[in-house]
């Protein structure tokens, strides 16, 4: 809203910016995948009119679709340790794959440099004195959470400048952490706490330390780990084991391997029997099980059909906000990077095809190396209220890229989950009121 005076050769103005929203509920769905062709089911649930915006794009680069999901995904820096890394870790795997692959996107990479550092600073406020994270920076230190940061932080190097001094203090205060039998000693008073058990909790800061490159350090603590991995069924747990031994360069994460590989489900994923370090179930659970397995698989050099299955689960298990919760967005973003780099494969020329309830609504012809992904904008014209079946068809190619279909609308209806753990009913106890008056809600 703009309002402006003139009057006598002087002019005084003032701008108010005013928010609105279309009426009703918000609903916004995201379908993605990478098969040459798939359908989608979906409803249309009493949109209010004017509201439906449709979108399919097709990424012709694994960047390009990393990209796409950081415009949804990023938030500038803010909250306590875990929310902060939530979005500081997304930026930080996304400048790393745009220096490692040699992309060249200039504006995506100085705004993710910009929230990146100012991430790094505000990280560095919730150390405890004397070594160690918190949530909110209150002592007691948390084992596992400063196992996450030391990672995040060993990952940071690659693209700022990182003080080592934080990255050793951090170590040296969870190798201060060592029980002397192959355990750690853990606080459970602390102002916050991940529910796991020892033997997760144990294999997480087993790894986070392998990564960080103190593996030498800690045979005792990974002989132990590696023995609860190799007696369990867990995935969790054997994924955490089978990347630190890949990481120290054992020959016993070869069993391991073999372990993952036979007990990889249809859809080719993985799923941990309990509860993943920060206390995840169902299918957050899932998709970090799957990422951790997906990256030990890479760094046995396993270039396999249960590979290719697996990226293809990850891929499809974004939404619109992310992969679900903050580990499993960064477990499956690490896992998608280092799969864009560790491939290689160029596209070749081919042709994505669009149909809606059997009709063809969108078409294009795409070049094998092309930077700009295939956007298909407008498809609200043809959907109505009601299912719909939408078919993603890709031809002349035996590799089809990456791609999303995006809807969003507003509803007069809102949508009921069928499953939801919460039921809640409400009733008013007057439908007339005037303005002003007080009604009970019950």
């Amino acid at each position: 809203l703009q309002v402006q005076f003139k009057a006598n050769g002087l002019v005084d103005e003032f701008v108010q910016e005013v928010k609105t929203s279309p009426r009703g509920f918000p609903v916004s769905e995201v379908f993605s995948g990478n098969e040459l062709a798939k359908n989608f089911e979906f409803e249309l649930v009493k949109p209010v009119t004017g509201s439906v915006r449709a979108e399919f794009a097709a990424h012709s680069s694994p960047v390009s679709d990393l990209i796409s999901g950081l415009d949804r995904m990023l938030r500038q820096p803010s909250g306590c340790f875990e929310q902060t890394s939530s979005s500081n870790y997304p930026n930080l795997l996304a400048i790393n794959y745009l220096r490692e692959s040699g992309e060249s996107q200039p504006q995506v990479e100085a705004r993710g440099m910009d929230f990146l550092k100012k991430g790094y600073e505000r990280l560095k406020t919730f150390e405890i004195e004397g070594g160690g994270f918190d949530w909110f920076g209150n002592a007691p230190a948390h084992e596992g959470l400063t196992a996450y940061g030391l990672m995040q932080f060993e990952d940071m190097k690659a693209v700022i400048d990182v003080e080592q001094n934080l990255i050793d203090r951090t170590a040296n205060w969870l190798l201060s952490r060592r029980d002397g039998k192959g355990s750690w000693t853990k606080k459970q008073n602390g102002s916050h706490r991940w529910l796991m058990s020892d033997e997760i909790s144990d294999a997480y800061i087993v790894w986070a330390l392998t990564e960080a490159g103190f593996g030498n350090e800690i045979e005792l603590e990974i002989n132990k780990s590696l023995k609860d991995a190799m007696s369990c069924d867990d995935a969790y747990t054997q994924a955490l084991m089978a990347n630190a031994m890949l990481n120290t360069k054992n020959n016993r994460s070869k069993n391991l391997i073999n372990q993952l590989l036979k007990s990889q489900s249809e859809d080719g994923s993985w799923t941990g029997e309990t509860t993943s370090i920060v206390g995840s179930r169902g299918k957050n659970l899932t998709i970090e099980t799957t990422g951790l397995v997906t990256l030990a698989l890479m760094k046995a050099g396993e270039r396999s059909v249960s590979l290719e299955k697996a990226i293809k689960y990850l891929a499809g298990a974004k939404t619109q906000y992310g992969f679900g919760s903050t580990q499993a967005t960064v477990l499956a973003m690490k896992a998608l990077v280092k799969y864009a780099v560790f491939s290689k494969r160029m596209s070749k020329d081919g042709m994505v095809t669009l149909y809606l309830n059997g009709d063809k609504i969108a078409e294009e012809k795409y070049m094998a190396g092309q930077s700009e992904p295939i956007v298909f904008d407008g498809l609200e014209k043809y959907i109505r209220s009601g299912n719909q079946n939408l078919k993603v068809k890709f031809s002349n190619v035996k590799m089809a890229l990456p791609y999303e279909f995006s809807l969003n609308y507003s509803t007069l209806q809102p949508l009921n989950e069928a499953n939801c753990r919460v039921n809640l009913t409400t009733n008013l106890r007057r439908s007339k009121v005037k303005q002003g008056e007080n009604v009970r809600l019950d």
